[in-house]
């Protein structure tokens, strides 16, 4: 109706030529129509979705690691891949605001325990069937991937000092430049010798597979699983 209240054309007097050109432009009406209200929703959806960001992340400016961690924590409690990008997947999940169910059929323990998603980059605590929290991680980068199996923590150390890997000079426990950060927990050796889960020294490189084999963590986050 729109369509053809703008181009305002008594059609009873127009010839059949008149006719043909006027279902042309009829035609290109409601497509300009269409394209008008599709550029309108789209317009909306932004908008709309830019306000769950602003809201979801406190207005944090993209590209400061607060930002970055925010991002971080949403996508791993919400079984998204973790890797502190504001995707077409986790826009998708701020605008759907809904909480995946993880499905624990015959948990190990009825106490608590762990379970690291290699492929989703995310460390999930579990006390029985239930969901605790999930962490964000970072895992073994290619050549030293972190082992698969089970294991079990081993010990746990505040400020633990760094060997060196073997390769390089050590660094102290507390050492803003360790790269253990301010917690450990030490893996049985079942899975190999010298594997833990721990913080970092770069909080920018959670989010990837780029450790020599441990599971690393934002240092609030290792704190707190502690």
């Amino acid at each position: 109706d729109k369509a053809i209240s703008n181009l305002n054309v008594n059609t009873q007097e127009l010839s059949q030529e008149q006719m043909v050109k006027y279902h042309t432009d009829l035609n290109n009406e409601y497509v300009r129509l269409i394209k008008e209200r599709e550029a309108q929703l789209e317009k909306e959806r932004k908008e709309k979705e830019q306000k769950l960001i602003n809201e979801k992340f406190a207005n944090l400016k993209e590209g400061t690691i607060e930002h970055k961690k925010q991002v971080l924590r949403f996508q791993a409690a919400n079984n998204l891949l973790v890797d502190g990008n504001l995707g077409p997947a986790t826009k998708e999940a701020l605008a759907e605001n809904k909480k995946p169910v993880d499905k624990i059929e015959k948990p190990p323990t009825n106490g608590k325990w762990i379970a690291v998603d290699f492929s989703l980059r995310n460390l999930t605590l579990y006390e029985g069937n239930k969901v605790i929290k999930k962490f964000p991680v970072t895992v073994g980068k290619n050549g030293s991937q972190t082992p698969t199996g089970k294991t079990k923590i081993v010990n746990k150390t505040k400020n633990r000092r760094w060997n060196g890997a073997g390769k390089y000079k050590p660094i102290a426990g507390g050492s803003p430049k360790n790269p253990l950060g301010p917690r450990w927990l030490g893996l049985s050796s079942n899975i190999g010798t010298g594997y833990g889960i721990h913080g970092t020294n770069d909080e920018w490189s959670i989010g990837k597979n780029a450790s020599l084999g441990c599971i690393r963590m934002l240092n609030d986050d290792a704190i707190e699983l502690f």
